[in-house]
């Protein structure tokens, strides 16, 4: 079983880092998936993974509950909203869709607003 939580983490991580390469695609959820994989799967690689450059820029605060700085809230949101938009244009004609997003789009919007904390960019500190 833990051959099989590597490979899971393995493949969210390719979705991961190709979301950190295209800013439309969520990298956070993908490498959050891939921290729990890889946890369940094996420690030596959990560890590699929470050394990675990708995991300290994208995930560490997060998991640590330091929270996100405003400037990674907008940047995330934006992307969700893009995509959204993107959907809501393809989907225009089937209403309950629509309402379905919108619901999605409202909750992420409390979710940062007012469940993961905001900290301080380290430039301001």
């Amino acid at each position: 079983m833990k051959y099989v939580w590597i490979g899971i983490g393995f493949f969210f991580l390719a979705l991961g880092g190709i979301g950190v390469a295209l800013p439309m695609i969520p990298a956070t959820p993908f490498l959050f998936l891939t921290a729990v994989c890889f946890g369940k799967g094996s420690k030596r690689i959990d560890d590699w993974f929470k050394g990675t450059k990708m995991y300290k820029d994208n995930l560490e605060s997060l998991v640590n509950k330091e929270g996100m700085t405003i400037a990674a809230k907008k940047r995330v949101m934006g992307c969700i909203s893009g995509l959204f938009v993107v959907s809501a244009i393809c989907m225009r004609n089937v209403k309950i869709g629509l309402m379905v997003m919108l619901a999605v789009w409202v909750l992420h919007a409390l979710i940062f607003a007012f469940v993961i904390q905001t900290k301080e960019d380290e430039v301001s500190q």
